[in-house]
């Protein structure tokens, strides 16, 4: 993988990703994969639009069953890292929007 490519990938975990893809919702493009993540295309907006909205809407675990806790931590982290890509990225028109508020992180700041 050139360093262009690395620059324009998001890593992600892949338990929302297919939990995601499974409800036949459009997602990222999948570049590279391991045993548990996938480095996803981080330049196709409207795929990454709607990832996104999906991990903002599972993100928060409080009010689902404890079985989905797992889910809804992938959520979170997915929700994450594809925030912090986008802010890295200076997408203000996406990363300012109320909906997509990201709760820092208490060791890493983000």
């Amino acid at each position: 993988m050139t360093s262009l490519e690395k620059a324009n990938t998001i890593k992600i975990g892949k338990v929302f990703y297919d939990d995601h893809c499974e409800r036949d919702l459009i997602a990222p493009t999948i570049i590279h994969q391991t045993k548990t993540h996938y480095f996803i295309d981080g330049t196709d907006n409207e795929a990454l639009r709607e990832l996104l909205s999906d991990a903002d809407y599972y993100k928060e675990h409080s009010w689902f069953d404890t079985n989905l806790f797992g889910l809804c931590r992938s959520a979170a982290t997915t929700h994450a890292a594809i925030f912090k890509h986008l802010k890295s990225m200076d997408a203000e028109d996406v990363v300012n929007t109320p909906n997509l508020y990201v709760k820092k992180h208490p060791r890493r700041g983000y």
